[in-house]
């Protein structure tokens, strides 16, 4: 087993394929500086991918947690007949042992056909089931499915994930935007939002064929673009599609040109979301959004996380109605931050945030970076996940950030301070002691 400790940067000089033959074990921790970061030397050359290739089954899990991956690019196909074009951060082939948890991928790509077209961006599989939880794909190209690529029967849970910006480059053949689902493959997508999407052929966000039957829950298909079926593709008729609980842009009539097949399309809705800032990309609900409350209302067998991609309770009475249904999508609307953060801080992999004096008294300084220009929400919570003040919620500029927090008014104890810049997001401590 190969044990890569929190904060380590790994860092690639030129395209090669990472194979593990036994584990790997790359967790990153939840400080600031906690992430571990697979990168390349020269981001225009990229760094190759990691490569699971008939991995023996009886090896313990591998995982990759608070990790980001960025520049990854699948090399050529060497012999052409090779399937290692594929997946430009991560290759996995016949093999189901793999959790991807709170991982953030982009600017990933794989772009040089061989036998096999090249494809998944971010991750490619084939006949292999991972668990992809709590994880953002952003700006992932492919010829064909920008981010994810499920192949040969593969059957993934991709759970409370946010897509966007992802492509698929080809006019010819197939598209997905941000995922292919093909050959025989019944992954299972669950609470994810897919926006901003685009295939230059068919399938915005999603392209389905080939005997596959995936299950379509509690997600958000919206603002995706392709020539043909902007958000969803079923491009042959041999595929049973369940379809339910999901805010999808043209509702049924846009999916095709083949139907469900046997499949359930039941309780979608074709409405705008109302997101809070498409332009800051800030995809979480905003008040009044059709999608608050609206998930299926029996989660019993799809192993939900108990939290959201930003870590507040994922099972929350958003519409103050006196029922806890899961919103869709990867955000909770108005949630509390999970009960965990009492004990740990969540940080994003890719925030700084820090805070003096701590434990401080009255006035605490507040630091923080922008890794982009955007919208920026600055929350202080108590201990019952209660928000007690809210020092920023304006747009800023990237780079460093400074504020005061002036707790003349508060009991000592112990406080959470949230940061939200974009998609980025980060959780820290501080203890006011009067």
């Amino acid at each position: 087993t190969l044990t890569i400790d929190p904060g380590v940067w790994v860092k690639f000089t030129d395209r090669i394929d990472f194979a593990i033959h036994g584990s790997i074990h790359a967790t990153g921790d939840t400080s600031n500086t906690g992430s571990i970061r697979f990168t390349a030397v020269n981001p225009g050359l990229g760094w190759g991918h990691i490569v699971f290739d008939s991995t023996n089954t009886n090896n313990p899990a591998s995982v990759f947690r608070h990790c980001i991956f960025e520049h990854g690019s699948a090399p050529p196909p060497i012999p052409i007949s090779s399937p290692s074009n594929c997946g430009g951060a991560i290759g996995i082939r016949q093999y189901n042992n793999v959790v991807i948890e709170n991982c953030l991928f982009h600017h990933n790509n794989a772009q040089h056909d061989g036998v096999y077209r090249a494809s998944g961006g971010a991750i490619a599989l084939w006949t292999s089931s991972p668990v992809i939880r709590n994880c953002v794909f952003s700006n992932n190209i492919a010829n064909w499915s920008g981010a994810i690529a499920c192949a040969f029967g593969s059957s993934p849970e991709i759970v409370n994930c946010l897509f966007y910006g992802n492509q698929s480059l080809r006019y010819t053949w197939d598209g997905g935007g941000a995922i292919i689902v093909s050959a025989n493959s019944n992954p299972k997508l669950l609470n994810n939002t897919f926006v901003k999407n685009h295939s230059n052929f068919k399938g915005g966000a999603l392209e389905i064929y080939d005997g596959s039957n995936p299950h379509l829950i509690n997600n958000v298909f919206w603002g995706n673009t392709a020539p043909q079926n902007s958000q969803i593709l079923i491009s042959s008729g041999n595929c049973n599609v369940d379809i339910r609980y999901n805010n999808i842009e043209g509702g049924e009539a846009g999916i095709g040109p083949y139907g469900i097949g046997s499949g359930v399309y039941e309780n979608n809705l074709e409405v705008d979301p109302s997101f809070a800032d498409t332009l800051a990309l800030d995809f979480q609900l905003s008040e009044g959004s059709p999608c608050i409350d609206a998930g299926t209302p029996d989660t019993t067998g799809l192993n939900l996380p108990l939290y959201d991609l930003l870590y507040n309770e994922r099972f929350w009475d958003g519409d103050n109605d006196g029922h806890n249904i899961v919103d869709m999508g990867p955000y909770e609307y108005d949630a509390p931050l999970y009960d965990e953060i009492k004990e740990q801080k969540y940080d994003s992999p890719y925030s700084l945030l820090t805070s003096y004096p701590n434990p401080g008294t009255e006035s605490v300084e507040i630091r923080y970076e922008n890794e982009e220009a955007g919208m920026v929400k600055l929350i202080i919570y108590n201990q019952l996940g209660q928000p007690v003040d809210y020092l920023i919620n304006q747009a800023q500029g990237k780079g460093m950030q400074k504020v005061t927090w002036n707790a003349y008014d508060l009991p000592s104890g112990i406080y959470y301070l949230r940061l939200q810049s974009g998609i980025q997001t980060a959780t820290t401590k501080i203890i006011l002691s009067k």
